[in-house]
C-alpha cells in the first residue's frame, strides 16, 4: 500500500499545487503540467512519506519484521 499511497499523494498534490501556483510550463508534450506542480507534488510526497512512516508502530515491527506464520490474523505480533 505504501507505493500506491505515494503515487496518490504525489498526483493529488501536484494537481493542486499546479492549479494554485502554476505559471511555468513543464513540457510541451503535456501542456497542462507546470514546474510548480511538479515541485509541489515532490515536496508534499516527501512530507506524506514522513507522516506515513511515523504513523507505523516501530516497537511492534510492522515495517521491519516478517511474520512467522501466514494466516488471516492481521493483528498478530511479529517477531524477529
Amino acid at each position: 500500500m505504501f507505493p500506491m499511497a505515494c503515487v496518490v499523494i504525489n498526483d493529488a498534490c501536484a494537481f493542486f499545487a499546479g492549479i494554485t501556483f502554476g505559471r511555468t510550463k513543464l513540457i510541451a508534450l503535456s501542456p497542462n503540467k507546470t514546474l510548480e506542480g511538479f515541485i509541489g507534488g515532490m515536496i508534499f510526497n516527501v512530507i506524506g512519506t514522513f507522516i506515513w512512516v511515523g504513523a507505523c508502530d516501530a516497537e511492534v515491527g510492522y515495517m521491519f519484521c516478517g511474520s512467522n506464520k501466514y494466516d488471516l490474523n492481521i493483528y498478530e505480533t511479529f517477531q524477529c
